[in-house]
């Protein structure tokens, strides 16, 4: 994400078997000529799925979901934050299910989850209508 740079969209598809955790990868930078710190919101977990953020290895989860976590102070030169979505499936097996007839037997068909699209947003905290957002989505199949 850089705030200040160009409006792309970004956008992240994971897919993941047996409901192994999987994580999602940002780097929070300012393209800017003057120096700002940048708030980050994102999706809490739900009854699915889990989901943790770490900020510049430590863990910023609940301020992250009520939109109160916040980077350093960064200029142009400065290098870019990383931060981390850890999101894991809760229902291991079977994910979601349904008695089908396919070529006449009665057969159980497990489905997919998905945790998204859901997004994370960096907003200037100079300024609340500069902000960069990345979309990501989490599909726990069998």
């Amino acid at each position: 994400m850089d705030d200040y740079g160009p409006a792309l969209t970004q956008k992240v598809e994971i897919e993941t078997r047996k409901a192994a955790a999987k994580n999602v990868f940002f780097l929070i930078d300012n393209d800017g000529p003057l120096p700002d710190a940048n708030r980050l919101s994102g999706p809490a977990s739900d009854s699915r799925f889990r989901v943790s953020y770490t900020l510049a290895g430590r863990n910023v989860t609940a301020a992250v979901v009520l939109g109160t976590a916040s980077t350093a102070v960064l200029d142009e030169a400065a290098a870019p934050v990383a931060m981390v979505a850890t999101i894991t499936p809760i229902r291991t097996n079977p994910l979601i299910q349904r008695r089908q007839i396919i070529n006449g037997r009665n057969t159980t068909v497990y489905g997919r989850q998905t945790f998204g699209p859901k997004y994370v947003i960096a907003t200037a905290a100079s300024d609340p209508d500069i902000k960069d957002t990345v979309s990501f989505e989490i599909n726990a199949i069998p």
